[in-house]
């Protein structure tokens, strides 16, 4: 999801970054974890993003990968402008593209 160095340095500095892979890990995709999984991956295996305030709320989540590196970036700055309390992510990203 996010692998462009340039992208990777601004997301390390304004964010705390939890990587959680299940796809590798080896006895995680068991019965009793099955409901777990599906409740933060419920799409098979995509990457999965969610955004957290300090406070411990969801104030974004997204499944699946960025179309390119502006995508990413402009997701950074929609988080730390807490611009998610005005409008939808879709609608931020197409105003904001260019």
């Amino acid at each position: 999801m996010l692998s462009s160095s340039d992208v990777v340095k601004r997301y390390a500095e304004e964010f705390a970054i939890v990587e959680i892979d299940f796809r590798f890990r080896r006895g995680v995709d068991t019965a009793d974890n099955r409901p777990e999984i599906e409740r933060y991956n419920h799409k098979q295996y995509r990457p999965v993003m969610v955004v957290l305030d300090a406070g411990g709320n969801k104030v974004f989540k997204q499944t699946g990968g960025f179309n390119n590196q502006m995508e990413a970036t402009l997701l950074a700055d929609y988080i730390t402008g807490k611009h998610y309390r005005e409008k939808k992510w879709k609608a931020y990203l197409s105003e904001n593209f260019k």
